[in-house]
């Protein structure tokens, strides 16, 4: 009996060291750089989602075998919640498909004007009169005789 005794001493003094790490950690300061914004909030969001959805799976056969009320509403909360979390990540990812769609339509639509610049400009101007100078010297003279009726 001594033996469990300070087996459970043993377990307390554990749990309170543990508990004060936890404590320790909360003062920490927290900081997040601009640069990591972005990946902050799609880590953050996607760990939320997978436990979200890990804890409805734990749920869901305790809330079908006719849980209590508060249960179902808490369940169908944490459900609600999860999928406008899920929406919003794919608005996002959405957002940055279309923003990089847009990137490569511009960089088409500038490289079709630049080649379209780049032929016209190989064409060559040629006005009336150097086109009637052209035929003029080409010409061969023919031999004809004028028949009059």
């Amino acid at each position: 009996m001594d033996g469990e005794v300070n087996e459970l001493i043993q377990q307390l003094k554990s749990n309170n060291t543990l508990s004060k790490e936890v404590i320790n950690n909360k003062n920490e300061a927290f900081e997040l750089n601009k640069e990591d914004l972005e990946q902050f909030v799609l880590n953050s969001s996607g760990k939320l989602i997978k436990d979200s959805m890990e804890m409805i799976t734990n749920m869901k056969d305790y809330v079908t075998a006719g849980s209590a009320a508060d249960d179902v509403h808490a369940f169908s909360e944490l459900f609600k919640a999860s999928t406008h979390a899920m929406e919003i990540l794919n608005k996002i990812l959405i957002q940055n498909k279309r923003g990089e769609t847009s990137k490569e339509v511009k960089q088409m639509d500038i490289d079709a004007k630049q080649k379209t610049s780049h032929d016209q400009s190989q064409q060559v101007l040629i006005s009336r009169d150097d086109v009637v100078k052209q035929l003029m010297a080409s010409a061969h003279l023919i031999d004809a005789e004028i028949v009059e009726d």
